[in-house]
């Protein structure tokens, strides 16, 4: 259950994360 977490739900949150700060940098 927690690797499901991890891929799933992790991903999503990193991408919200990272997403804006990735369109800062550029």
């Amino acid at each position: 259950r927690e690797k499901y977490l991890k891929s799933g739900v992790g991903k999503e949150f990193l991408k919200s994360l990272i997403g804006p700060v990735v369109q800062r940098i550029e």
